[in-house]
């Protein structure tokens, strides 16, 4: 008998096959870990830029003064288009005073008298802006991603009893 050493076929085919099947199970999970990856991406970012979208009409609607400023939406309404009188500012950089936040298309715009059409945020689905009776402003966005997933943030805002808006920026 001859001095074997090796292995057979069958031994071979065997380890191929099972390599085989535990190298399919593993890019499965690693292709469902980067779908993950990317969806969580994808609403860390959307989140960020509803935060930052909803955080500039807050501040700015927190300075108006409470006795009436606010035109649009009128107490108790709700609607598209936020229109407000803010304060002078003369330390700011639009000074303009009457603003104007409005959902075109899938855009939220702010407009004023210096800076017309100035894109706040992009690809919005929904855009409500609500006023109670107590002068409480809600403001809702809704925006989609590419994994059909939405997210909406709403926000509350209390108008300022200042209007001294430079005096509470020093």
């Amino acid at each position: 008998m001859k001095n074997e050493k090796g292995f057979t076929l069958i031994e071979i085919i065997m380890v191929i096959s099972i390599l085989g099947v535990l190298s399919l199970i593993s890019f499965a999970f690693l292709g469902r870990t980067a779908d993950t990856y990317q969806m969580a991406s994808s609403q860390g970012k959307m989140n960020g830029e509803l935060w930052v979208a909803t955080e500039r009409m807050v501040r700015e609607l927190q300075y108006t003064n409470a006795s009436g400023n606010i035109t649009v939406p009128a107490l108790g309404g709700t609607g598209s288009t936020l229109t407000f009188t803010k304060p002078a500012c003369a330390i700011c950089q639009d000074t303009s005073t009457a603003v104007s936040y409005t959902l075109t298309g899938t855009q939220i715009l702010r407009t004023t008298a210096k800076m017309a059409n100035q894109v706040v945020a992009d690809g919005i689905s929904a855009f409500t802006v609500a006023r109670t009776a107590q002068n409480v402003v809600t403001i809702s966005i809704t925006k989609a991603d590419s994994f059909s997933n939405s997210m909406t943030m709403t926000e509350s805002v209390y108008p300022h009893p200042s209007a001294n808006l430079s005096e509470d920026i020093k």
